[in-house]
């Protein structure tokens, strides 16, 4: 008896040495960040709930069984992240001094959904240098993101930067990661616009991506599919994206993972796991609301006639969202959000956010959602002060006057959305 006692003493013991190394994720931040795989509460099967309780944003994995591969299984689960659908962003030239909304609208992403599949991605703007009459456009390539299987996000700190010489750098930013993954810019790669990463996870596997795609949205997002995944052991997915749709194929050749399209709203999608068919339906709800009023916390005596900051915008938008996930045995998750009237009678909210979930087996479960009473985010972005420049104007008698960001200092903290 004494020596069960003990083993057990000893296994509690290593059961929370191992919680304990768990290792928090760096310069993902709290608007954006998504949970850890495994966290959170399983109500069904398929589908599992984390809740942060720092901020009551909600996010849901339903996760899809997908065959055992060769040394190397490719997860997969409908995602979504109540704290992807709105979202605050510093504004660039000739914007300064304001704060802008804006959503996960990119490749397999949208209206706080997006597939779980492994995507990296960087965002690309123009970096004017030099003086009066000789300047340069450095095109800059940053933020730097992977998003894994699982569906968390990591922050690659990797940046490029590039132009017709004179003061723009041409080495890149080579190498970064945070504490779960690991990437680099492969010394091969010579065209600047098509440097992709390199990512190493813990476990040994290494995800390679072989171009961004088009840019997305007003800051030029670009986005790149792992193109492959390769384990320690050398077991190969290969991914194919075109018009017809995308797919995964394991070492022994089988297409574990297919779908036909991400939306838009209005359509059907369907999607095949080795055999097993699902569908997803999307349509368009509305979201419109404003946040709390704007605090100065620059210099005192400020903002004056010279810098001012602009109140965060109010929210009038729409987006896309997933109506209905249809299962191989026709039953059916359904969702309803903001305005919707749905079945149960969940509470509508002006945020276009997720209300409630009719799960297949009857059951449902509904969110609230409000305002903080008291600000708890910061929006970190530049004021905006005029001077006298060349910037805007090669003739200085044109348009003397262009305006330029007020280094350090921090506009507005505001009002999250939480859920109640």
């Amino acid at each position: 008896m004494d020596r069960l006692a003990r083993s057990l003493v000893v296994l509690c013991v290593v059961l929370l040495v191992v919680s304990a190394t768990h290792a928090q994720i760096t310069n993902v931040t709290d608007d954006t960040s998504t949970p850890i795989e495994g966290a959170g509460h399983d109500y069904i099967k398929m589908l599992s709930e984390t809740v942060n309780p720092a901020n009551g944003s909600v996010s849901l994995r339903i996760q899809v069984p997908t065959p055992k591969g060769r040394g190397i299984t490719i997860p997969f689960s409908f995602a979504y992240d109540s704290n992807s659908v709105h979202h605050l962003i510093p504004a660039y030239y000739p914007n300064y001094g304001q704060a802008l909304w804006t959503s996960n609208i990119g490749y397999l992403s949208q209206g706080g959904w997006h597939y779980s599949v492994p995507i990296a991605s960087t965002a690309n703007w123009g970096v004017t240098a030099g003086t009066y009459p000789d300047f340069y456009t450095c095109q800059t390539y940053s933020a730097y993101t992977f998003s894994d299987g699982s569906g968390s996000q990591h922050a690659l700190n990797l940046g490029t930067q590039f132009g017709p010489g004179g003061p723009c750098p041409q080495t890149p930013i080579s190498s970064g990661g945070d504490q779960q993954v690991k990437a680099w810019i492969p010394a091969t790669q010579n065209n600047p616009g098509g440097w992709t990463p390199t990512v190493s996870t813990a476990d040994g596997t290494v995800y390679t991506f072989s171009s961004f795609g088009t840019g997305q949205g007003w800051n030029q997002q670009y986005y790149a599919l792992a193109s492959s995944i390769e384990d320690r052991n050398g077991n190969i997915v290969t991914t194919t994206a075109n018009s017809n749709g995308t797919s995964f194929k394991d070492t022994a050749g089988r297409t574990v993972i297919s779908f036909n399209g991400f939306g838009p709203s209005g359509t059907t999608n369907t999607l095949t796991f080795s055999g097993l068919t699902y569908q997803a339906t999307w349509k368009t709800i509305t979201a419109s609301f404003s946040t709390t009023t704007p605090i100065w916390v620059g210099p005192s005596g400020e903002p004056n006639e010279y810098d001012s900051c602009t109140p965060i915008p109010s929210v009038n938008d729409s987006q896309t969202v997933i109506s209905k996930i249809t299962l191989p045995n026709t039953q059916s998750y359904n969702f309803y959000y903001g305005t919707d009237v749905s079945p149960h009678g969940a509470a509508t909210n002006p945020y276009g956010l997720l209300s409630e979930i009719d799960y297949p087996s009857g059951g449902w479960v509904t969110y609230s959602w409000k305002l903080s009473d008291t600000p708890n985010e910061v929006a970190d972005y530049p004021g905006v002060y005029p001077q006298p420049s060349t910037y805007c104007s090669s003739d200085p008698d044109d348009n003397p006057y262009c305006p330029a960001p007020v280094q350090d200092v921090t506009c507005s903290p505001f009002s999250e959305q939480v859920r109640v």
